[in-house]
């Protein structure tokens, strides 16, 4: 404990039990005198995982004076007011008073509420400003907690407040509020609602919204079963956005249904969807009540502009907001003020769902949806090219993206051609993002397709949303198609002098004759990419710069390919120069990778394992899943060239388990051609064979064929397969042709367990 680590001193036995008391939530404090509070918790209240300890901070802090906990309606600031003050009224000499505000309506209401809950007389015939006087003259000696509960119809009247900060120095005040009353001394702490899992979350039942659902339907329902409706429970408090009264009123109806018909009954009309509860105040006993609360006081021109709002399905930034919903920043400010809109970290806001759900209906069917899509795709439109420009390294612009892509990709109020345009318009930014992380790849295809053929689009669009239709068709394995892209593009960009675009249209044809084994034509391609640094000279465009060095790697892998290792080392160190130049880390380390190929088809395990070692870390530090997967599978098969077979067990098991987690196709065929290697170390050629035929039906279906570089070890393993099992080698092979991804993921389980007990780990 403190008292220990601090001053060497054992606690007392009073402060052990007080410290256990406290922590159990059993503190019963005697009233230190007649002005102290009798605030009791009389409901159900999960604690959310971080407002309790802020807010305890916050009032342990010596100049916090003045503590406002403001949310939307339903959000549980009345709950944790009453929570804080019992928990915290025996730190105060007087202890705690609540004073409700719910019925006020004036200063006079307040200061009347204020005086009853302080027990100060007065009588109806005195002014204001007498009952003011009283009031403070009662609070100027105590050194209490004053709670002003439901503040939000008060404002912007906060005189009575500003003079018992001045003039009552021991009274701390803690205000709820759908709003900050904006003061100078105001310390603020907004409410977000209660954890949600996500369908399949480990241990769902530890989050806050699951919990509250729990305690609420067991008190209504004592024999109701968490387990047997969880994903239910689930759905529900994601309806409702882990909103703590929708909650509670929806768990409420377990005393009749179960969570499927009530989950049903929300879906069908959630806002006529009515409380069991006959003593909770009306505002609050049905949905479209809690949201006429939330909107209180919304003039026309702020209920548009949440309607506008409504348009963004996830998070959005403040220019966003301000553009598209064509509003100042003062409106949106006073939007936020009344955690109509609510801050999601890192600068950006989003809307409640449970408000969402109520304002989208509407746009969806008002004239206003139509100049608030023709807003929203200009302002992305011209996103799209300012983050172009950034050219940013690839694990940065992930980043970007995963918190700005949802807002890229439905977009209501389009026309079909329309929506072709905007994303032929923002594919050059988005083109890596889809292929990486398969983002709605399949239905992009079909909207670019339309798009690239389309003659009503203007040729520089139509060529730069075809590039990216190449581009993801050829990471899909659909080369024909991918190929007639590219060569469209290529004649499209001909008339239009796009170097960038026709770089990218050659660098996909290039990918393709690779693949397909047809070298020369693949190198001739990249020579062109590279011919243009004459071109644009030093110090061009950085993108064009990008490629270039991109050309030089990918030429650098087909002569490895090639198994002209002199030579590819000489290409990949250009390429290694280029992007240390130009700052790209991770790309640097890619390059990096097919000397640690070289080495391993050199014999140079221990410089391979080195190698591999140092650039997954550095993937490892940026996060990048798919750079993670690739270098620790060459990690594992640099340890089993090494002999070191326990190490490389645990690290191709955890390179497929990233794998088959982003869905990367190629690598998890890559690992268990690794993984039938590993079976014949371990002399498990069972195991291996089905991995085996596994990863050969999954070439089949890609099309993605054994380049000729590898093909000598492919045959190897497969003979030593042969050799093994004889006649059983085809059950096994076409077992494993015929298995699904998880039966394999549990024979490489097999075989990384065997590993384990099979050697020295490295």
């Amino acid at each position: 404990m403190l008292l220990e680590s601090e001053l060497g001193a054992e606690p007392e036995a009073e402060t052990t039990a007080l410290y256990e008391q406290i922590r159990e939530r059993r503190l019963s404090p005697p009233r230190a005198s007649g002005l102290f509070a009798r605030v009791q918790p009389d409901a159900d209240y999960v604690e959310p995982a971080d407002d309790i300890e802020l807010a305890q901070r916050m009032l342990n802090t010596p100049n916090c004076r003045l503590l406002t906990v403001y949310g939307i309606s339903g959000i549980g600031k009345t709950m944790l007011a009453t929570q804080l003050a019992f928990h915290r009224q025996h730190l105060y000499r007087d202890g705690a008073r609540f004073v409700s505000l719910v019925s006020a309506q004036s200063a006079r209401d307040l200061l009347e509420a204020a005086a009853r809950a302080l027990e100060v007389g007065f009588a109806s015939s005195m002014t204001e400003a007498a009952v003011e006087r009283a009031v403070i003259e009662a609070l100027k000696p105590q050194h209490m907690l004053l709670v002003l509960d439901n503040y939000e119809q008060l404002l912007p009247e906060t005189g009575f407040i500003q003079r018992v900060l001045l003039e009552a120095p021991s009274v701390q005040v803690f205000i709820t509020s759908q709003s900050p009353l904006n003061l100078f001394r105001e310390w603020l702490l907004p409410l977000k609602g209660l954890r949600v899992p996500e369908i399949g979350a480990a241990n769902p039942e530890t989050y806050e919204a699951v919990r509250l659902f729990d305690l609420t339907a067991r008190r209504v329902n004592p024999r109701f079963d968490l387990d047997s409706a969880l994903d239910d429970v689930i759905r529900i408090c994601q309806m409702v956005d882990s909103l703590p009264l929708g909650i509670v009123i929806a768990a409420g109806w377990v005393q009749f249904m179960p969570p499927g018909a009530i989950l049903q009954m929300m879906q069908k009309d959630l806002m006529r969807m009515e409380a069991v509860h006959q003593d909770m105040p009306t505002r609050h006993q049905t949905f479209q009540g809690l949201l006429n609360a939330m909107l209180a006081h919304l003039t026309p021109q702020e209920q548009e502009t949440m309607m506008a709002l409504s348009v963004f399905e996830g998070t959005f930034d403040f220019r966003a907001a301000l553009v598209v919903a064509g509003v100042s920043p003062k409106r949106f400010k006073d939007l936020t003020d009344r955690a109509l809109i609510q801050q999601a970290g890192e600068f950006r806001y989003c809307m409640h769902n449970f408000l969402r759900q109520a304002f989208f209906p509407q746009l969806a069917h008002s004239p206003l949806l139509r100049s608030v899509a023709l807003r929203y795709v200009a302002h992305f439109q011209a996103w799209s090219e300012e983050f172009l420009a950034q050219n940013l390294p690839l694990h940065e612009l992930m980043l970007v993206l995963d918190g700005e892509a949802h807002n890229l990709w439905q977009v209501p109020g389009l026309t079909d051609e329309e929506r072709q345009r905007f994303l032929m318009h923002i594919a050059p930014a988005m083109t890596e993002y889809w292929v990486n992380r398969g983002y709605q790849a399949r239905g992009i295809i079909p909207l670019l397709q339309a798009g690239g053929w389309n003659r009503e689009i203007t040729p520089a669009v139509r060529v730069r949303g075809l590039v990216a239709l190449a581009r993801i068709l050829e990471r899909t394995s659909q080369y024909d198609p991918s190929w007639d892209a590219a060569e469209e593009a290529l004649r499209l960009e001909a008339g239009l002098n796009l170097p960038e675009s026709r770089a990218r249209a050659l660098r996909v044809l290039s990918e393709i004759c690779a693949r397909q084994g047809k070298y020369d034509r693949a190198v001739e391609m990249l020579q062109a990419i590279i011919a243009m640094e004459a071109q644009i000279g030093s110090g061009g465009d950085a993108r064009i710069e990008r490629l270039i060095s991109l050309a030089y790697e990918d030429l650098g892998e087909i002569l490895v390919s090639q198994s002209q290792y002199d030579v590819a080392r000489q290409t990949l160190d250009i390429a290694i120069r280029r992007w240390n130049r130009q700052g790209e880390i991770l790309r640097e380390s890619v390059a990096r990778s097919y000397l640690g190929i070289i080495a391993l088809k050199q014999g140079e395990n221990a410089d391979a394992f080195d190698l591999f070692t140092n650039i997954l870390a550095r993937a490892r530090e940026a996060g990048n899943q798919t750079l993670i997967a690739v270098f620790a599978a060459y990690l594992g098969a640099a340890a089993m060239r090494l002999g070191d077979v326990r190490f490389a067990g645990a690290t191709l098991r955890a390179a497929l388990e990233i794998a088959v987690n982003i869905d990367r196709r190629t690598s998890i065929i890559h690992l268990c051609e690794l993984f039938t290697e590993l079976s014949l170390l371990l002399d498990r050629p069972e195991a291996g064979a089905q991995l085996f035929g596994f990863a050969a039906a999954q070439r089949e279906r890609l099309n993605l064929p054994v380049s000729p570089h590898n093909r000598s070890e492919y045959q190897a393993r497969q003979a030593a397969l042969r050799s093994r099992l004889g006649d059983g080698y085809g059950w096994h092979d076409q077992s494993g042709r015929s298995a699904g991804l998880t039966a394999v993921v549990q024979l490489a389980d097999l075989l990384a367990d065997a590993a384990a007990d099979a050697g020295p780990a490295r």
